[in-house]
């Protein structure tokens, strides 16, 4: 049996290509922060999406783990 973090990990390899979309500067722009802030903290774009990736797989792991 596959674990569910397993699952989550392959669904979101498969879909990275919405990750292109993410911007520093589309985001920099959302949150009021500038770009060079994000890349102070993330170091790059593939940075800031590697921390979106564990962001959200954590956030759905937790959320299973706390229903079942």
């Amino acid at each position: 049996m596959v674990s569910e973090r397993r699952v989550i990990q392959e669904r979101t390899r498969e879909r990275r290509s919405w990750l292109a979309a993410v911007t520093l500067k589309a985001v920099a722009a959302r949150i009021d922060r500038t770009h060079a802030n994000l890349l102070h903290h993330f170091g790059s774009a593939a940075g800031l999406h590697q921390a979106l990736i564990e962001s959200m797989a954590e956030f759905v792991t937790t959320t299973i783990r706390e229903t079942v």
